[in-house]
């Protein structure tokens, strides 16, 4: 019974082994962030007909997941547009933003994000958004300042 779980034992140590060696050299070399969504989306948008977007709303899957273009339109006559992808950072976030100013001058911009608490401030959870408010036709609006941790 006692070589039984020795045996167990030694295997499993060398299959954990093998697994920690194996996933370094397979880990990719790159971000694993994808990218591609933010691509995908900015020229989707594009394709939208020039300054015929009243609302826009910016941010991580929470956004996508939360507005229904088709259903603010049918309850309150605006056109909206959801420009959020999976997990989006703030840089991609400003990028899209950028983009999306070359083509469309909408009303209000909400943008919704997650701040990491051990990254970006030493609070449990930190929870930010802004509304830019009304006609930002001078340009791309101002980025919203972190909220401050309790103490």
């Amino acid at each position: 019974m006692g070589k039984k779980i020795v045996n167990s034992i030694i295997f499993l140590a060398g299959l954990a082994a093998i697994l920690v060696l194996t996933s370094h050299f397979l880990k990719p070399n790159d971000d694993v962030y994808n990218t591609n969504g933010v691509m995908a989306k900015k020229e989707e948008f594009r394709k939208e007909t020039n300054d015929t977007i009243d609302v826009v709303f910016i941010g991580d899957s929470e956004v996508y997941s939360a507005y229904n273009p088709m259903q603010l339109y049918g309850n309150y006559g605006f056109t909206s547009y959801v420009l959020a992808t999976s997990a989006q950072r703030l840089c991609d976030t400003y990028s899209i933003l950028k983009s999306m100013y070359k083509t469309q001058t909408p009303e209000y911009i909400f943008i919704a994000y997650y701040i990491q608490s051990d990254v970006e401030c030493r609070c449990p959870r930190a929870h930010a958004g802004a509304d830019f408010g009304r006609n930002h036709r001078a340009g791309p609006p101002a980025v919203a300042r972190r909220p401050k941790c309790p103490p």
